[in-house]
């Protein structure tokens, strides 16, 4: 028997209020085949991969700048449920929330205490919305850019993507200046240490 208080109880009742009532996300639907609908081409791909070399730049470093390549592409990987043919909410990636969520998960898996790790995985987020703003050219492209607080389509369009793509330098930057104080402050308490 089940009371109140079991945790799949409360884990039905959360996920009722959070997606139903509260109209936090939007609806799921059927999407369709991405190589149908999604204009996948070359051009995609080494346009996000280009994007991400310029804004890696910014770390001073070539590791750095390789991560920051290929993290735009990975925000495609939503494209994969679709294959399933099953209702989905598309470009859940595409939001501000995820760039934040990915800001210490990144820095978790691949490097702790590492700011440039997660400024990079916040300004790919930015570099990829950058590009999909460009290439939408000239009617604009769709995002749920403020899931959770907003459960809105925005449409980004013209010199949007000029924005994005300086806010995703600008991180970067401040990422490895963040990097550089860390590193200076560890080494001062090493060396008093010693």
């Amino acid at each position: 028997m089940t009371g109140l208080g079991d945790p799949r109880i409360i884990a039905q009742i959360s996920h009722k209020l959070i997606a139903y009532h509260c109209n936090l996300l939007p609806r799921p639907y059927l999407v369709g085949n991405p190589l149908e609908i999604s204009g996948i081409s070359i051009e995609h791909v080494a346009g996000h991969i280009v994007f991400g070399l310029i804004v890696g730049a910014a770390s001073l470093g070539v590791r750095y700048m390789i991560i920051a390549g290929l993290l735009p592409m990975a925000l495609d990987a939503d494209h994969l449920v679709h294959f399933l043919n099953i209702d989905s909410i598309p470009r859940m990636g595409h939001s501000f929330a995820f760039a934040l969520i990915s800001f210490p998960i990144m820095m978790y898996l691949l490097g702790k205490k590492d700011y440039r790790l997660g400024a990079i995985s916040i300004a790919a987020v930015l570099t990829h919305i950058s590009f999909d703003i460009l290439l939408s050219e000239p009617s604009g492209t769709r995002f749920p850019i403020l899931i959770p607080f907003s459960n809105k389509m925005i449409t980004l369009i013209g010199l949007d993507w000029v924005v994005f793509l300086a806010s995703a330098v600008i991180v970067v930057a401040c990422g490895m200046l963040l990097d550089k104080r860390y590193q200076q402050s560890t080494n001062l308490t090493d060396q008093n240490h010693n």
